[in-house]
């Protein structure tokens, strides 16, 4: 059996070599790992107060720059209530309220709740021995502690489904679809005698649970082309072809988008992309300025009247970020899509005439989005990239038009190497089960 080798019992301070955590005069760190620890998500120290002529309510640990109280993933919802009036007063109770609204154009509709908790607060001592109309034996006190916790899941049928956050989705024309998640918080006061009116105060607040990436991607400094040979697997590859009509003598086009491999960004990220296109150069002059025939070489083409034209300096090449959101009614199934991010192109030089490559980034547009996707049953809300090809002349082209969806995820908050409590990592859509397309559940 060998033998494990000695070691010196002791070393001089000498034989130490001396390290330091930056490098020094004319030495460069090669790589970096990031020490992991525990971060605590930010709090709040704000104040909340809403109320009426008869109570107010006291929300603490509120962000004072938000329009509504807001709420995360396991959080209390906790303050005080301030009684203008305590006279009779028999039962104070806190309500918390979650629902889905959904609506489709003609008029279904279904409405279903989340979660319900209702906690009694303050209840008087029953000195009667009637329960319809109990005498307080004790005062109530004017002002009142309370808590309860939103719980971070709900059962819907069969199936127990994460919370989601406050949503609200409107749009008319054909299909008009409307949906809405949202949260409410009701004070009920309760007094004694037949004539006596209860209090009940209503305070909607948003729920804003976080999520972030997996993993992180390359920094935005690092290009595609420097490193993809050296880091492949920090791409993934989305492969779609734009299809030619029959018997025209044009080859399809390749279309190649590159993505970070996570897959899973948040609202706030860039996303960096690569696009190639690869075709004969007559395809991808068809694509840019028109089919290069013998007769438009010397006059513009004929166009007839019924034609959808697009002039010389069209958009031939998009890359862009969808949202889609699903509703589901009483078995009838409705949905509707909106951009919320454009992607900047820059094209890149290339000596291959078959060829044409294009960097850029794409970020969800300020405001469009407040909530990462989610998925309830009844209520779907899915996020995509889509490379978009448009010929010029579209009646005319041999080019058909195309638009490619593939799904991703959009989340609240970026990645960070520091484990946050409270806010769970998010994996890719393509790993939990595939693809699907914009006119797919």
């Amino acid at each position: 059996m060998p033998t494990l080798p000695r070691y010196a019992s002791s070393l001089s301070v000498d034989s130490v070599p001396l390290y330091s955590p930056e490098p020094s005069a004319g030495e460069r760190r090669l790589d970096h790992t990031a020490q992991r620890g525990t971060a605590q998500r930010p709090t709040h120290s704000g104040v909340r107060t809403r109320g009426n002529a008869r109570m107010s309510i006291i929300l603490t640990d509120q962000d004072d720059g938000a329009a509504l109280p807001t709420y995360g993933r396991n959080d209390a919802v906790k303050g005080m209530l301030h009684l203008k009036d305590t006279k009779d007063v028999t039962r104070v109770s806190v309500k918390l309220d979650g629902v889905i609204d959904v609506t489709v154009a003609e008029g279904s509709s279904s409405y279903t709740p989340m979660v319900t908790q209702n906690i009694p607060v303050w209840q008087a001592a029953d000195g009667s021995s009637s329960s319809s109309n109990p005498v307080p034996t004790q005062q109530c006190p004017e002002m009142i502690q309370f808590e309860c916790t939103i719980p971070p899941t709900f059962r819907i049928g069969e199936r127990t489904r994460p919370l989601p956050p406050s949503f609200d989705f409107a749009a008319t024309g054909v299909p008009g679809l409307f949906a809405k998640c949202k949260y409410v918080l009701t004070v009920e006061i309760v007094k004694r005698g037949f004539w006596k009116r209860n209090t009940t105060f209503y305070v909607p607040f948003i729920y804003h649970p976080h999520t972030r990436p997996h993993r992180p991607m390359l920094p935005s400094n690092l290009t595609f082309m420097s490193t993809f040979k050296e880091s492949p697997e920090e791409w993934h590859q989305v492969v779609a072809e734009m299809q030619t009509r029959p018997q025209t003598g044009f080859e399809p086009i390749q279309g190649h988008l590159f993505i970070p491999a996570v897959q899973v960004y948040a609202i706030s990220d860039a996303i960096p992309f690569h696009v190639q296109l690869r075709a004969p150069l007559e395809s991808l002059h068809a694509l840019t300025t028109g089919p290069l025939t013998e007769s438009s070489s010397t006059k513009p083409p004929r166009h007839d009247s019924s034609a959808t034209i697009r002039d010389k300096d069209h958009t031939f090449i998009r890359v862009f970020l969808l949202r889609q959101i699903i509703v589901c009614v009483h078995g009838q199934r409705a949905w509707r899509t909106c951009t919320i991010g454009e992607g900047a192109l820059r094209p890149l030089p290339n000596n291959d005439a078959q060829t044409m490559d294009w960097e850029g980034e794409v970020q969800c547009d300020e405001g469009s989005v407040n909530a990462g996707g989610f998925n309830t049953g009844n209520l779907v809300v899915k996020d995509f990239i889509v490379l978009a090809l448009y010929p010029p002349y579209p009646t005319l082209s041999p080019l058909f038009e195309m638009q490619h969806a593939h799904p991703i995820r959009i989340v609240t908050d970026p990645w960070t190497d520091i484990p946050m409590p409270g806010v769970p990592e998010a994996s890719s859509s393509s790993s939990r089960g595939g693809r699907s397309s914009p006119s797919e559940s």
